[in-house]
């Protein structure tokens, strides 16, 4: 066996290597989680809270009244349903079908 073939042997033997030891650290549910922190962190934009305005306010009053269902309001807002009730109970509103 000439020095060239031992050469592309070794090298086929570290790259199966470095696959198969990759494979096992992606099934480590730790390094996922490392590799979301240090990665996908710097691709990711801020987050900036949307104020509600006086027009919304007047909306979540009116399904108030109306009894409409949060998961309702929360499509037509397009706001999270948490969020919708944090605003309602700041307001002193009750918010929901079932109250």
């Amino acid at each position: 066996m000439s020095d060239q073939h031992a050469i592309a042997l070794y090298a086929a033997a570290a790259v199966i290597t470095a696959i198969g030891s990759l494979y096992f650290a992606w099934r480590n549910r730790d390094f996922r989680k490392f590799l979301a922190g240090r990665i996908l962190s710097y691709h990711r934009a801020p987050r900036k809270p949307r104020p509600l305005t006086k027009r919304h306010v007047r909306e979540l009053k009116a399904h108030s009244r109306a009894r409409t269902s949060v998961a309702v309001i929360s499509k037509q807002t397009k706001r999270t349903i948490g969020a919708l009730r944090m605003k309602a109970r700041h307001l002193g509103l009750p918010l929901g079908h079932r109250r």
